[in-house]
């Protein structure tokens, strides 16, 4: 992945104090404005509570009007698009239209990435062109993909929470986890954690190689850097997110799983509802109440301190608004 992210200072990505967390959750990188949809109608004009479906058709003839300024839109992310869609269609908890356009405005710009792809080489008069062989000749486009779980870029490198930690389950079901630095946790089946040293914290200033008790400690090692729709970074945060989706540690235990499309679907869906884990206490319902629709003030949830974003954000979820309006398969 090409773009690179700033730091992320709440939320899931929150390393506890002292340290000071710098993970996921946001790139510094240039896209183009998208602008407001034209004739954008205000929010007491709908309905915003809304349970049906869509019709996915309509979402992608509308996309390719509605996003046709955003540089980071390619048609190719639309059977990703479709996946995400399908889920929140199928959670009965998911009752409102600015819900939905958040969550799809929010995987769009947190997973945007550059893919490469192979497409036919055409000439002056736009055929295709062939070789000798017969064969047709293509070129390398490469172009912006989202709406798919994926790995930070670079994997956190750089960042306190790129180095692996090590995992050691033990007979009561709890976790040892070993940091570089020598630093043991404790890690209940609850999710909370407790330090072998009094007052000793996760993500410490680690050496910059290994010391020599974690070298020796037993365990897997993992790394725990961004993963999934809305990334999710450190270890305990993991910890915290599995428990909450009644995973127990298994997110701790093999962090792969946070890129399985449905568990990081039902953690953003739960955490943007509930206010809680990554979003910090902030919900949906203190953004998207009655005719409120403050799609600036949502970034909360995610990365307020990104300010970057903000409005970038809450223009793309303007869009996928009105997208979701005109393709909904039962009148509100």
């Amino acid at each position: 992945m090409a773009h690179k992210r700033s730091p992320h200072p709440t939320g899931a990505h929150a390393a506890p104090a002292p340290a000071a967390a710098t993970p996921a959750g946001s790139r510094a990188r240039t896209v183009s404005e998208v602008p407001l949809a034209p004739g954008e109608n205000t929010s007491g004009q709908r309905k915003y509570k809304y349970a049906g479906g869509y019709d996915f058709d309509k979402i992608a003839s509308g996309m390719a009007v509605k996003f046709k300024h955003n540089d980071h839109y390619d048609e190719r992310s639309l059977p990703n698009m479709q996946v995400l869609l399908g889920m929140i269609e199928a959670d009965a908890l998911i009752t409102d239209i600015r819900w939905t356009a958040y969550m799809l405005a929010t995987a769009m710009w947190e997973t945007s990435h550059i893919e490469s792809f192979q497409v036919p080489r055409t000439g002056k008069d736009g055929k295709v062109m062939t070789g000798k062989d017969g064969k047709v000749i293509t070129r390398t486009r490469k172009v912006w993909i989202n709406m798919k779980p994926v790995h930070e870029t670079g994997e956190g490198a750089g960042r306190r929470y790129h180095n692996p930690v090590k995992v050691a389950a033990q007979p009561t079901g709890e976790l040892k986890i070993t940091e570089w630095n020598g630093n043991v946790f404790t890690l209940k089946t609850n999710g909370e954690y407790t330090s072998a040293v009094h007052g000793r914290v996760p993500g410490t200033n680690p050496p910059a190689r290994p010391v020599e008790a974690y070298t020796k400690a037993a365990g897997d090692e993992h790394s725990y850097f961004g993963r999934g729709y809305v990334q999710l970074t450190w270890w305990y945060n993991y910890a915290s997110a599995g428990v909450l989706l009644d995973k127990g540690l298994t997110l701790v235990t093999d962090p792969e799983n946070a890129m399985i499309a449905q568990t990081a679907y039902d953690l953003m869906s739960l955490c943007m509802r509930t206010g809680k884990g990554f979003a910090n206490k902030h919900k949906f319902d203190d953004y998207f109440s009655g005719t409120q629709r403050d799609y600036e003030g949502a970034r909360a949830m995610v990365n307020a301190a990104d300010t970057e974003s903000i409005a970038k954000v809450a223009n793309i979820a303007r869009l996928f608004e009105d997208v979701l309006w005109d393709a909904r398969k039962s009148a509100s």
